[in-house]
């Protein structure tokens, strides 16, 4: 990753501690003990540093 591009940070990232232990929506746990429950996280965050690249070399940012 080109060092111009700072890494994916999410909110539950930001800090060592981990405040937050368990988020429920509509009766649906959605995050509990430190990861997401109904997406595959890696993905998204791989998809999204991708497309950060993709924006970042049509910026000519990036070679």
């Amino acid at each position: 990753m080109h060092a111009g591009i700072a890494r994916l940070k999410l909110p539950y990232e930001w800090r060592e501690q981990r405040d937050v232990k368990l988020t429920m929506v509509d009766g649906r746990v959605i995050y509990e003990n430190g990861k997401a429950c109904l997406v595959e996280q890696a993905e998204i965050v791989n998809e999204a540093q991708r497309r950060c690249h993709e924006m970042a070399q049509r910026l000519s940012l990036v070679g």
